[in-house]
């Protein structure tokens, strides 16, 4: 019989969801929506904030501190949708940028990897071959 150790990101990963899962049950006795406050929400949903991204690209920068590197981005990237169409939105926020855009799904292989390419070489510098 083949044995293996659960990898240590893994059994973290277990330990936050359970304490999340707890917590949320604990919390929603008392009135108070975690999955709400903590959610990662559409773009033009009501409850959506700019800070949740926003909050992604802060702590990734803290933890490059001392490493040379670029001025830490972020981007959400949404299926388009026939309901809010196609958007494209760039901010920049306390010297970061953050970037909401939209990917049309609905043409063939080719049409989308060819958004796909635009994305990479606007955002990563990346030129597809």
């Amino acid at each position: 019989m083949l044995t293996r150790e659960i990898p240590a990101v893994t059994k973290n990963l277990l330990i936050i969801n359970s304490i999340m899962f707890i917590a949320t049950w604990v919390t929603e006795n008392m009135g108070i929506d975690l999955t709400g406050l903590l959610g990662l929400h559409f773009f033009l949903a009501p409850d959506f904030h700019l800070y949740q991204i926003f909050t992604y690209v802060k702590t990734k920068e803290n933890e490059l501190v001392g490493v040379p590197h670029e001025k830490v981005s972020g981007m959400l990237l949404y299926a388009q949708t026939d309901e809010e169409g196609a958007f494209n939105n760039e901010y920049q926020i306390m010297g970061n940028r953050v970037c909401v855009r939209t990917l049309d799904l609905s043409g063939d292989f080719q049409s989308i990897k060819s958004q796909l390419d635009d994305i990479a070489e606007k955002y990563l510098r990346v030129r597809a071959e």
